[in-house]
């Protein structure tokens, strides 16, 4: 970003019009400790590379616990992206990380798609949904 409070002034007319605003890819590359503090964010989303068998390395738990800890106390949704195993459902679920994507719930679908995909998944999304005590949710 190279002018700053330009960008801080754009993200602010985007939330003003209801647009939810999330870091991606979180932990890596540019995502930076400033941003959570300076940015009009709803959310942040945990990087693949740390979810990935997160079960089988501390190293990735410790960091995504960090990670939706920090975002709690920035009042921010920590969403694990990537999920594809149980396993790494489980473990997510175990360290309160509650809002998910990856190719365990669905590859990724045309807009025109998700309304047909959850009916026709209904049943299945509610045993989620209830065992889990999730709120499940779409995100393109």
């Amino acid at each position: 970003m190279d002018d700053f409070e330009e960008s801080i002034r754009v993200l602010n007319d985007l939330k003003a019009m209801e647009i939810k605003i999330s870091i991606d890819d979180f932990g890596i590359g540019y995502s930076s400790l400033k941003y959570l503090k300076d940015l009009p964010l709803d959310s942040v989303k945990i990087d693949r590379s740390f979810t990935k068998e997160i079960h089988k390395h501390d190293k990735n738990r410790f960091v995504i616990e960090a990670v939706i800890e920090m975002a709690r106390k920035f009042n921010l949704d920590a969403i694990a992206e990537g999920v594809e195993t149980q396993d790494e459902l489980d473990c997510l679920i175990e360290i309160g990380c509650l809002k998910f994507q990856g190719y365990f719930f669905s590859k990724p679908l045309a807009s025109d798609k998700i309304l047909p995909y959850v009916l026709n998944n209904l049943s299945s999304i509610k045993i989620q949904i209830k065992s889990n005590l999730l709120q499940i949710n779409t995100i393109a």
